[in-house]
C-alpha cells in the first residue's frame, strides 16, 4: 500500500485492513474521503471487496458516513 494511505489511519478505530479498503476504493487520503457521498462509497466499498476479498466485512452505510463525516473534520495535510 502506498504511503499516501498512512494519512487514512488517521480514521479513528480503523486498522490496516479498512486503510486498504477505502484506499483502494478511491478514497486515497483524508481529503479525497471527505469528499464521498457515504452511500456512493459504501457502494463502491463493497463491490472492490467482492472484487479483490480484502476483508470478510464491509463497513456499515452508517459506519461510512462517520468516515465521511471524520474526514471533513480531520485536517487535509498531513506530512509523511
Amino acid at each position: 500500500m502506498p504511503r499516501a494511505a498512512s494519512d487514512l489511519a488517521r480514521i479513528r478505530g480503523r486498522g490496516r485492513t479498512f486503510v486498504r479498503l477505502l484506499y483502494e476504493s478511491g478514497a486515497e487520503d483524508i481529503a479525497a474521503l471527505a469528499e464521498w457521498d457515504p452511500g456512493e462509497l459504501h457502494e463502491r466499498l463493497r463491490s472492490v471487496n467482492r472484487e479483490k476479498r480484502l476483508s470478510n466485512v464491509v463497513p456499515s452505510l452508517k459506519d461510512v458516513a462517520e468516515y465521511v463525516e471524520m474526514g471533513n473534520d480531520l485536517p487535509k495535510a498531513f506530512e509523511v
